[in-house]
């Protein structure tokens, strides 16, 4: 049985644009997000690139290239450059967890292991 949700997150109707952060479409190559407007690869929730609220478009191809694969790919000469971008992808530390083991009560902090990105925790369960 399939019904139409009215309320809550899973609500049909129109889409108010202004307020999504990215509209995308799937690069044929990398197979990867990008904006539909301007092929701009779009960050993941977690990176320092990812910035909230709605995306501006920042940059312009050459007259006559196509907008249909990523920017990461894109090797040819822009009328309107990108921004420098100069993030680091490493997270703030202290790092901190928390869960359905204790209720999402009290954040546990990671501790960090001696490969890079990797932190680790003991949780009890059951």
């Amino acid at each position: 049985v399939f019904a139409r949700a009215i309320k809550g997150p899973h609500a049909t109707g129109p889409i108010d644009a202004k307020r999504l952060d990215y509209i995308t479409v799937t690069c044929p190559f990398d197979e990867g997000p990008i904006h539909y407007l301007d092929g701009r690869t779009v960050p993941t929730t977690a990176s320092a690139r990812s910035k909230p609220g709605p995306y501006h478009v920042d940059s312009l191809r050459d007259e006559f290239a196509t907008y249909d694969y990523s920017s990461g790919l894109y090797e040819g000469t822009h009328q309107l450059n990108p921004p420098d971008e100069d993030y680091e992808d490493s997270l703030p530390e202290p790092v901190y967890i928390v869960g359905s083991w204790d209720a999402f009560g009290k954040p546990r902090e990671l501790k960090a292991s001696d490969d890079e990105g990797v932190y680790t925790t003991v949780v009890a369960l059951g």
